[in-house]
């Protein structure tokens, strides 16, 4: 299930995430009206795949950054993501839910920085301005990829183009789509 993309505006300072809207399983699929992304604050958004029910812990956790001045855009960075989110991300695992899905992939967008947390807590980010993940991810960057030197293109033409991608090809992924950025908490949706 899911297709969700980042992609780092450089020019504007600031990160972008687009979210399809399908929640499937192997056999069915619905659209969801909750959204597979959210403002943890205004400069740090979440985009999530695998489990709904990982993303909604995430979304409510009052300290999954407790050890980190969220406000400081400096303060993010790979040792930070390392050694203080992740920690908090594990204890809130095992303080909410031990029984839940801790195999969830997800990006977070930190003000100017993207960064994608795997299954197994490794965090990462690449020489691209973009990233991907979920069911939908190949297709994404496959489209990422041949739009990235495209100058006529704006950032959420971009992420529509990757999501249309993957929508067409990925078992799991279906519109409407949501883009949300850093730099304000507008959502723009395409149906």
């Amino acid at each position: 299930m899911t297709c969700i993309v980042g992609y780092v505006d450089k020019s504007e300072d600031c990160v972008y995430i687009g979210a399809d809207s399908l929640g499937s399983s192997s056999f069915s699929g619905i659209v969801r009206k909750d959204p597979k992304f959210f403002h943890y604050t205004k400069d740090i958004i979440v985009g999530f795949t695998s489990s709904y029910r990982m993303g909604q812990v995430i979304m409510y956790a009052e300290n999954l950054f407790s050890d980190i001045n969220i406000n400081n855009k400096e303060f993010f960075t790979h040792k930070n993501m390392v050694t203080k989110f992740i920690p908090n991300l594990v204890k809130l695992y095992k303080d909410i839910d031990d029984t839940i899905d801790k195999k969830g992939t997800f990006l977070i967008a930190t003000f100017d920085k993207l960064w994608k947390i795997y299954d197994d807590f490794q965090v990462e980010e690449t020489v691209q301005d973009f990233n991907s993940c979920g069911s939908g991810e190949d297709f994404a960057f496959g489209s990422l990829y041949t739009s990235e030197k495209n100058e006529e293109l704006s950032i959420t033409d971009k992420i529509i183009l990757s999501l249309e991608s993957a929508e067409n090809y990925a078992k799991g992924v279906q519109r409407p789509f949501h883009i949300v950025n850093t730099r304000d908490e507008n959502t723009e949706v395409i149906t």
